[in-house]
């Protein structure tokens, strides 16, 4: 396993939400409580890249737990609401996710929001741009990354994101939020449990998929966030085209493109969906693909990265996320690439950044 500056971000991700947890204490049920009283009913979460999906990974938590009265959370492209803005009352409330908290496209559109509705900022970096144009600040406690692709940065703002939604839930009575924080505010030795897991087990899965040119990695729920998240790293870190499919998706169309230059790559948490997911990776190999699932067990088996964890489905990224950036790692090295400083860097700097604190990720 190459020890490069990306790993080490990955293996700073559970330490990092402990941090995260223990500083934003109770902020975010707060704000959901400031929210509320303002008569929120609608709460969107915009994001680029990697802030999106971890907006996008977050919201099942919110929407499976409330009933119809507790409102509806959503996670939209910040650049898509900026051109399609949804209707929304001055009392509903957008929530911007910028690790850096210098995305221009969310500085713009939130400084043109002020006074139409409730603005929220969830950044990596207290005294960044997004929090002088919101009216409330979730502080995600990462620290520095290391490299410009966030790993342990978008699991925390998950784990912040989280934390917002259970305190909407409290706030308006849910049960179930009390007990699902607890285990949310367990969840750091569940990363660490799943990354000593696939550390060992990255260089044999790399073997099966080494051959491949090109990715489709699909999930259900959470996991297909995790999946979108993933696809992006792979592209970023290992050089190579990858796709994110939802889990039903797959069964339309996509094995037209399956041979053997095909990797496969399946986010298979237990539960309903785990053995319609096994079927899919047998028909894709069927055509030549390689395939890997990623799951839960004790021991590993051929076409597996076999992680020994439990968790509720609904924090499936914190278990998840952080083998797939150990299998990009591991691909990277394979291929030569260089994943501390890559080329494109300085241009993304460039397209998406006006000024800024020097802070790497979106």
């Amino acid at each position: 396993m190459a020890d490069t500056l990306f790993l080490q971000d990955v293996l700073d991700t559970a330490s990092s939400l402990e941090t995260t947890f223990a500083n934003v204490g109770d902020q975010p049920y707060q704000i959901a409580s400031a929210l509320l009283a303002k008569g929120a009913r609608r709460f969107v979460a915009l994001g680029s890249g990697s802030s999106l999906y971890a907006a996008k990974a977050s919201i099942y938590l919110h929407n499976s737990l409330a009933r119809p009265e507790n409102g509806l959370a959503l996670a939209a492209p910040t650049g898509d609401y900026a051109l399609y803005p949804l209707p929304l009352s001055h009392r509903d409330a957008l929530i911007g996710v910028s690790a850096s908290g210098e995305i221009v496209d969310l500085l713009d559109l939130f400084r043109a929001a002020g006074g139409r509705h409730q603005l929220v900022g969830v950044t990596n970096v207290a005294a960044s741009s997004l929090t002088h144009v919101v009216d409330h600040t979730l502080h995600a406690q990462a620290g520095p990354s290391l490299v410009p692709t966030s790993t342990k940065a978008f699991v925390a703002s998950i784990g912040v994101l989280d934390l917002l939604w259970l305190g909407l839930l409290r706030a308006e009575g849910v049960d179930a939020a009390d007990r699902l924080g607890e285990e949310l505010l367990a969840i750091p030795a569940v990363v660490r449990r799943s990354l000593s897991y696939a550390l060992p087990q990255a260089a044999a899965a790399v073997d099966r998929l080494e051959p491949c040119s090109r990715f489709l990695i699909f999930g259900a729920g959470p996991a297909f966030a995790v999946a979108q998240e993933a696809a992006l790293v792979f592209k970023e870190v290992s050089g190579v085209p990858a796709e994110a499919v939802q889990a039903r998706e797959m069964a339309h169309g996509m094995v037209s493109i399956a041979d053997g230059s095909l990797g496969v790559i399946a986010i298979n948490p237990p539960g309903p969906g785990q053995r319609a997911a096994r079927e899919v990776l047998a028909q894709f190999a069927s055509f030549g693909a390689s395939t890997l699932e990623v799951t839960t067990g004790e021991e590993a088996e051929p076409g597996t990265l076999c992680l020994d964890v439990s968790c509720h489905d609904l924090l499936t990224p914190f278990a998840y996320s952080g083998p797939l950036f150990v299998l990009a790692n591991e691909l990277a090295s394979r291929r030569g690439v260089d994943t501390d400083h890559p080329a494109w860097e300085a241009e993304y700097l460039r397209q998406v950044r006006r000024g800024g604190n020097g802070s790497l990720t979106a």
